[in-house]
């Protein structure tokens, strides 16, 4: 399917939908890890600083990022062996990085409308996301566009 056909969930992403039976549908999407490290890249630095200003001794990625000596390339993250910071920083970014892929459009009819992301792999060069979706056939409360 063309990603002209996708779109996202702005409002509300990720929460139950609030019309009554929604037809949900499982998605698996695979990004380019060139795309997913280039747009890591541009908010890295600012990541960082804000972890540094506002420290969290509870915060997974940020425990990992100050485990890793504050790294300030996404293609030293990405070449090291610590798959887990690998991870937790495409989970932190998931939503606008498909934000980013597929542009913040309405609804197109025949499409899927993007509300989750439950999962994310690393394949090698591209990256899989798993998650949930409805089809744009439906008549919907505002809260679900």
């Amino acid at each position: 399917m063309s990603k002209d056909h996708i779109s996202m969930r702005s409002m509300n992403f990720g929460q139950h939908w609030r019309t009554e039976n929604v037809k949900e549908y499982d998605y698996e999407i695979s990004l380019p890890l060139n795309f997913v490290k280039k747009f890591i890249q541009a908010e890295l630095y600012d990541l960082i600083e804000d972890c540094k200003a506002h420290p969290d001794s509870t915060d997974e990625l940020e425990n990992l990022l100050r485990t890793d000596n504050w790294p300030t390339s996404c293609d030293q993250i990405f070449a090291s062996e610590n798959k887990n910071l690998q991870i937790k920083l495409l989970e932190f970014h998931s939503h606008e990085i498909l934000l980013e892929w597929f542009g913040d459009k309405p609804k197109t009819q025949n499409g899927y409308v993007l509300n989750s992301v439950d999962n994310i792999e690393l394949i090698q060069d591209f990256i899989m996301v798993i998650g949930k979706c409805r089809g744009s056939e439906s008549d919907l409360k505002y809260q679900d566009f």
